[in-house]
């Protein structure tokens, strides 16, 4: 064997095997009693409605834009009973705003403290300390991140069973999202065919905490529609939802920032003013969370 071939099999012998893709078990910090966590909050909804006839001009055409700031301290006060969430604690609000159309509307808790705190059997309610109890639509983001879930909540729900790699992808029963969906009556979602998949893009540590970037994507196919209280059949639909934090996932408290994203619609035929015209509804919407813990 030339000496050129045994230099080649000797390179082989001696260079190491791969070693395999290291694994991570995700573990997302929940705050406890006790824990302060400083917060920002940016989003914005735009939402088109165009009514098209039988040659697809529009007849009626109307563009919706909302959003809302909120920067709050959050402390932490009581978990429930399993040791899970917490069912109450405290918000001081720097800023609290809601924004329609440009028209901008400052909600009434904005500078105060807000005592947010579960019912036995109930939903959670809202009171300012020292003042009125925050209810109907002053409470409405409230009652939707706390008694329907927000944003968040998701990661919690699709977190993987087991241990991942870093591009390793999990499939998410997104089943009982679709029908939570479902409830309001404004829109029904064919839960049979919705979808969802998890991933772990990223991996890296950071002053010793294992911190990881994990998507969360779910399309969610629209069957119906509510079209002044008539159920609606849909030509074409769906909504297609995409979420990204940024955090440690080993369970603890640590700096993290969330990303998500709302697109889709529908289209679907409807009877108004004695004419026969296609509804076209397109949704857009971007929001964005920073945590960070204090003491």
């Amino acid at each position: 064997m030339s000496r050129l071939c045994w230099i080649a099999v000797l390179s082989l012998v001696l260079t190491p095997l791969a070693s395999p893709a290291q694994e991570y078990a995700i573990r997302l910090g929940k705050p406890g009693p006790g824990d302060q966590l400083q917060v920002k909050v940016d989003n914005a909804t735009e939402v088109e409605f165009k009514a098209l006839d039988s040659s697809g001009n529009a007849v009626v055409e109307k563009k919706e834009i909302k959003g809302h700031q909120f920067i709050f301290r959050q402390t932490g006060i009581e978990r429930g009973p399993a040791g899970g969430d917490l069912v109450k604690l405290k918000r001081t609000y720097k800023k609290a705003q809601r924004t329609l159309d440009g028209d901008r509307r400052t909600l009434p808790f904005q500078g105060e403290t807000v005592l947010i705190e579960k019912n036995k059997d109930g939903p959670f309610t809202f009171q300012i300390i020292d003042g009125e109890v925050v209810e109907g639509e002053d409470a409405k983001e409230l009652h939707e991140e706390f008694n329907k879930g927000g944003i968040g909540k998701l990661f919690e729900m699709f977190q993987p069973k087991q241990a991942v790699k870093v591009g390793e992808t999990w499939k998410l029963d997104v089943a009982m999202l679709a029908k939570e969906f479902s409830k309001d009556g404004k829109i029904d979602i064919d839960a049979a065919k919705a979808t969802g998949a998890g991933k772990l893009t990223k991996a890296y540590q950071k002053g010793g905490v294992q911190f990881g970037v994990v998507e969360l994507t779910l399309t969610l196919p629209i069957t119906h529609f509510d079209h002044e209280g008539n159920k609606t059949a849909v030509k074409e639909g769906k909504l297609v939802i995409k979420l990204e934090t940024d955090g440690a996932i080993d369970g603890s408290m640590q700096p993290s920032q969330l990303r998500a994203s709302f697109d889709g619609g529908f289209r679907g035929n409807i009877t108004a003013n004695g004419m026969d015209l296609t509804l076209q509804v397109e949704i857009h919407a971007k929001a964005e969370e920073q945590r960070t813990p204090v003491k």
